[in-house]
């Protein structure tokens, strides 16, 4: 299990964790695009440790348009 899937996990069913709001963002879109038919199992096709390294790269993102990259 890689770093993200215990806090994505809690935010999906427990809705009240303490997470960043980078994560919430991209929690919400990864749970987004998993949801669709298709690219849910092509997701779940990709190994463990690229989705943990796509996911910190959008988290990075996001930190990056949001001014907490510092």
């Amino acid at each position: 299990m890689n770093k993200f899937d215990q806090k994505y996990y809690d935010f999906i069913f427990k809705k009240n964790v303490n997470i960043t709001k980078e994560e919430k963002i991209i929690f919400d879109i990864v749970y987004d695009l998993s949801d669709r038919r298709g690219l849910k199992q092509e997701w779940d096709n990709i190994d463990d440790d690229v989705k943990e390294e796509i996911i910190q790269k959008w988290i990075n993102i996001v930190k990056k348009y949001l001014g907490r990259d510092k």
